[in-house]
């Protein structure tokens, strides 16, 4: 949602909510959430920030905040500066942030600043339809990075990635797609040491 200068996108996942036994998830931690309020530096302002032209252009500066947690032992902090980018296609937000790991699993990296995330998203609109409905391709890249502390740790990386893609039909309100996630040394654990 958005209202002034503050705009917030967040979700709370809980898996195996029931404890299936047959889980791999029974017995275990099993929740996750990503929230990420952003802040229009423009908009608090009163100054438009607008720098292109009408095929593509910047559009909006940010303050970007996230918090990311999950199960216990797992907290970050992010805040950085981010964009809009508007082209003829579609919508792009683009952001550079620092990281602070409060927790960690107990990490070397713990209550330290460690590491950098670019967080891309966009929103395309592929076909508008006649009766207004419409095709979309959306979707989010995070690609963290220079995380030097972690990564002296055994089974640990420097770097991870995240990358979502949807094709989603929007009628009436409604959404209706079909979603792809990829991720790569989640949570800086190496993927051959899981």
């Amino acid at each position: 949602g958005k209202s002034g200068f503050l705009s917030l996108y967040g979700y709370f996942d809980v898996l195996n909510v029931f404890q299936n036994k047959s889980s791999d998830m029974k017995g275990l931690e099993n929740f996750f959430t990503e929230i990420k309020p952003k802040i229009a530096l423009d908009e608090l302002f009163g100054k438009k920030f607008f720098v292109g032209n009408s095929d593509i252009a910047l559009q909006n500066i940010f303050i970007t905040t996230e918090l990311k947690a999950g199960d216990n032992a797992l907290m970050y902090y992010y805040i950085g500066l981010g964009t809009d980018v508007v082209t003829k296609i579609g919508n792009f937000s683009i952001s550079l942030n620092s990281i602070y790991k409060a927790e960690d699993y107990n990490s070397l990296a713990q209550n330290k600043f460690d590491g950098y995330m670019l967080d891309t998203s966009w929103f395309l609109k592929l076909k508008t339809f006649k009766n207004g409905s419409y095709l979309t391709y959306q979707g989010y890249l995070t690609y963290s990075f220079g995380a030097s502390k972690i990564e002296k740790e055994s089974g640990r990386s420097s770097d991870e990635l995240q990358n979502f893609n949807g094709i989603y039909y929007h009628f009436n309100k409604i959404a209706v797609g079909y979603g792809l996630k990829i991720y790569y040394n989640m949570g800086f654990i190496k993927d051959s040491y899981v």
